[in-house]
């Protein structure tokens, strides 16, 4: 469970067997916390969605380990879920518009909204004709831009507070879940736990 390895494979007549297999690194200490192991779980899911195309898929799997890495490290699991699914958008090519309004290329936004519909950063004056425009703090969309410019195991390294967290979170994941068309549901069951 959760080990990056190199694997040799043996084809048969019938199939394939393992031959042999060096670990590279193993997380297996994820396993035995239910938070982080349900984050990883769906770390997991979303690149294995996104990892149709193989020119991203080295970048993907890349991600993957520095998430793994910085959930076994101790990093807040749901900062490093979100970060993981805004930078996945970025690496397969969908990146959420942040450079200026998306609609009108404003590029002065006082106060920013997120507009799922427009995928990125909206105006106030834009928001106001998209109802479900989610008006975003700055720390929030501070977040989003240190994600989006951050390299390697670096995407995973600030800090949002327990108020700003589940904004930022949500963004992430209802634009992760609108890219790929589906609605990812692995986080859920913590919720129903009551437990994260």
């Amino acid at each position: 469970v959760l080990t990056y390895g190199e694997y040799v494979l043996f084809k048969g007549s019938s199939g394939f067997s393992l031959n042999s297999c060096d670990v590279i690194a193993n997380y297996y200490n994820l396993a035995s916390d239910l938070v982080r192991f349900t984050h990883a779980a769906h770390i997991l899911e979303m690149a294995g969605d996104a990892a149709q195309d193989p020119a991203s898929s080295a970048r993907i799997l890349s991600l993957v380990l520095y998430a793994l890495h910085a959930l076994s490290k101790g990093r807040n699991p749901l900062l490093v879920s979100s970060a993981f699914a805004l930078k996945l958008m970025q690496v397969t090519g969908y990146p959420p518009h942040v450079s200026s309004c998306a609609v009108c290329d404003k590029h002065d936004i006082e106060t920013i909204f997120f507009s799922l519909k427009s995928c990125g950063f909206i105006c106030e004056e834009c928001a106001a004709h998209d109802p479900d425009a989610i008006m975003l703090e700055p720390g929030v969309a501070k977040g989003i831009l240190y994600v989006l410019c951050a390299e390697k195991s670096g995407i995973f390294n600030f800090e949002l507070s327990e108020k700003l967290l589940p904004v930022f979170s949500s963004v992430a994941f209802r634009y992760i879940g609108q890219q790929h068309d589906k609605n990812y549901r692995k986080l859920d069951l913590l919720k129903d736990l009551d437990i994260g």
